[in-house]
C-alpha cells in the first residue's frame, strides 16, 4: 500500500487530500481518497484510459488490445446523486525542436457527486480482466464500510485516512 497527502497541489481549495493505492497481486488495486474541502465545494474523480471504455451497471470496463480493466466506484454512495462523464481534451502547440505543430489528446472518465460538500470519501475498485457484477462485496457506507474479495479471501477496511487489509 502507498499512501500520500496532495492537499498542497491545491492551495486554497483542499485542507487535507489523501490518496491510498492497495495492491493485491496479480491484477487488482483499490483506490482510496479522504478529501477535506476549504468551504464546499464539488469535486471529481479523473480516470485517464487508453483503447475504449463503457459503461455495465455502475462500473466501467475499459478493453485496450484484449486487455479489459474493470472499475468499480462504491463511494461516494451513488443514493445523494452521482455523475458520470466522458471527456477529450486536445491541446495544440507549436515545437521549437520540430518546427511542427502538435496537437495531442487525452481521454478520460470523470466521476463526480452532484452535490457540493466540505469532505468526501472516495472509493474505487479496479481489477484486471474483473466481472462486474461479482468481483466484490461491498457494505457500509463513508467512514464505515468493509470490501471484501471473495475469490482472494481478504477484507479491506478503512484505517484512519488510508486502508487496512484482514
Amino acid at each position: 500500500m502507498a499512501s500520500g497527502d496532495a492537499s498542497r497541489c491545491y492551495p486554497g481549495l483542499l485542507a487535507g487530500f489523501t490518496r491510498s493505492i492497495l495492491f493485491v497481486p496479480p491484477g487488482i488495486a483499490v483506490v482510496r481518497d479522504v478529501v477535506a474541502c476549504v468551504g464546499e465545494r464539488h469535486v471529481e474523480w479523473l480516470m485517464h484510459y487508453a483503447g475504449s471504455v463503457r459503461s455495465e451497471g455502475d462500473a466501467s470496463i475499459i478493453e485496450n488490445q484484449g486487455v479489459r480493466l474493470t472499475v468499480t466506484p462504491f463511494l461516494p454512495e451513488r443514493a445523494s446523486g452521482w455523475r458520470v462523464s466522458d471527456v477529450t481534451r486536445m491541446s495544440s502547440y507549436f515545437d521549437e525542436e520540430f518546427h511542427k505543430t502538435f496537437t495531442p489528446s487525452i481521454r478520460y472518465r470523470r466521476f463526480s457527486p452532484f452535490r457540493a460538500a466540505e469532505s468526501f470519501e472516495l472509493l474505487f475498485g479496479l481489477r484486471i480482466g474483473g466481472d462486474a457484477a461479482g468481483d466484490w462485496a461491498f457494505t457500509g457506507g463513508a467512514g464505515d464500510w468493509q470490501l471484501e474479495v471473495p475469490d482472494r479471501g481478504i477484507v479491506i477496511l478503512p484505517d484512519e485516512d488510508g486502508l487496512l487489509v484482514q
